[in-house]
């Protein structure tokens, strides 16, 4: 069982700790945090669509998630939530082991046209999971399945700086994204910011070539 929140861990819990979190929370402000969200009404009810993409002879997914949570004991989680696509809403979360290997868990009835298709040839294991999502608070979400067991709490929040980053990124067109001198130049002020090296475009495992348009990007 994977337990990720602030609680005493039971027999056979791995206590995962994440490193630099920056946190907030009700009426506390941790560091650089200036003013609240409420991503729950903002994320928790977003309808099924099933679109098409902008540019010829692409795929796309619209949503959100956590795109990688390093912990101290050298574990990653991912969540991925994209009610919006050309092919069916589906979520996923991503598990990285202190060793490198990488596992995908589904929550959608096939695996062949989600992210194991892209990033399966990467991962040691992919499966079907039932996902569970529950919004404790404005930014507070808890992340469950049964198997494998996981339970996972964060708290996301933000910055001036980063809501200024995420004005200028939101505002450019989207055509932007397919310049790869302008991704490279939204890349550059993640380290400035403590998310170290951060990529939003690139070759995945499958050959596709991928783009992470980003509208927000917060802290956890």
């Amino acid at each position: 069982m994977l337990r990720t929140d602030s609680g005493t861990d039971g027999e056979g819990d791995l206590r995962l700790c994440a490193p630099h979190a920056i946190v907030g929370d009700g009426g506390r402000q941790s560091r650089g945090v200036t003013r609240m969200l409420d991503l729950s009404t903002r994320l928790s009810n977003l309808p099924a669509v099933r679109g098409q993409a902008h540019w010829a002879n692409h795929e796309y997914v619209r949503g959100w998630g956590v795109f990688g949570l390093p912990f101290d004991s050298g574990h990653v989680l991912v969540l991925r939530v994209f009610p919006e696509n050309d092919f069916g809403p589906y979520r996923t979360v991503w598990y990285r082991d202190p060793g490198g290997s990488w596992s995908i868990y589904v929550d959608e009835a096939r695996l062949d046209t989600v992210c194991p298709r892209y990033y399966g040839a990467a991962s040691k294991h992919v499966g079907h999971a039932d996902i569970s999502l529950t919004w404790t608070g404005p930014t507070s979400l808890r992340v469950t399945m049964e198997s494998p067991a996981l339970d996972w709490t964060l708290t996301a929040s933000s910055t001036r700086l980063l809501d200024f980053l995420n004005t200028i990124s939101t505002a450019l067109p989207l055509t932007t994204w397919r310049s790869r001198s302008i991704i490279r130049a939204r890349e550059a002020p993640a380290r400035a910011l403590g998310m170290d090296h951060m990529r939003l475009s690139g070759v995945m495992p499958s050959g596709h070539r991928n783009n992470h348009a980003s509208a927000d990007v917060l802290y956890r």
